[in-house]
């Protein structure tokens, strides 16, 4: 039922921010606790072990759940139930991505017909591609043959195409200036970007370190 009501909702017409916020979150015992509001325009970085941080995401994805505290969007709180909704309002940017076999043109023709039903062609990420310094000879790659650093970049490529308001990053696979700028751009366009990371932080306007002191 909850699926059928999700396929029929007209997300264009949904007005509120999609403000995400994390209330004394706990992770595990190796974690500090979490309180946080993400800002709309704005890049948020979380100092976290990779392994909780992963949890992390799945369960502002609605796919996990924390020890302690909630997660909320737009006061709503992100359950199993409540995430099937809320993840349409998100776009996530995986660390690593299973070796399945298809092409990079497949990925990423199946990412983004899965949101909004178009054949993508790669004329439409040229641009993006230029600037992350993405070679296009890969398009017609087997993904199990694209070094991850790579593949990650494509990823990313493909978040401008979705006009959603949160962004999740997990623990960046390539940082430069270049990267860093471009999901500065990405904040600039009004989403809220959270970025995990276990250590250097991208520009960030805030940075919360979870890493325990008797780490």
């Amino acid at each position: 039922m909850m699926n059928m009501l999700i396929k029929n909702f007209d997300f264009t017409a949904y007005k509120d921010p999609g403000i995400l916020e994390f209330k004394d979150v706990v992770l595990g015992e190796k974690t500090l606790p979490l309180s946080m509001v993400a800002c709309p325009g704005k890049v948020s970085s979380i100092i976290i072990d990779p392994t909780a941080g992963h949890q992390l995401v799945m369960a502002i994805l609605g796919l996990d759940k924390v020890k302690e505290g909630y997660i909320t969007v737009d006061g709503e709180m992100v359950t199993y139930g409540s995430g099937a909704f809320f993840r349409q309002m998100m776009c996530y940017v995986p660390h690593f991505l299973p070796q399945a076999d298809m092409t990079v043109a497949e990925l990423c023709s199946q990412v983004i017909s899965k949101y909004n039903g178009k054949h993508l062609r790669l004329e439409a990420l040229t641009e993006t591609w230029q600037r992350l310094s993405i070679n296009p000879s890969i398009w017609k790659e087997k993904i199990r043959n694209i070094p991850q650093s790579s593949l990650w970049l494509v990823l990313l490529s493909l978040v401008p195409m979705r006009k959603v308001p949160i962004v999740l990053i997990e623990a960046p696979v390539v940082k430069n200036e270049t990267v860093d700028s471009f999901i500065s751009q990405l904040a600039q366009q009004g989403r809220e970007v959270i970025c995990t990371t276990q250590n250097q932080p991208l520009s960030s306007f805030q940075v919360l370190n979870l890493t325990s002191k008797s780490e």
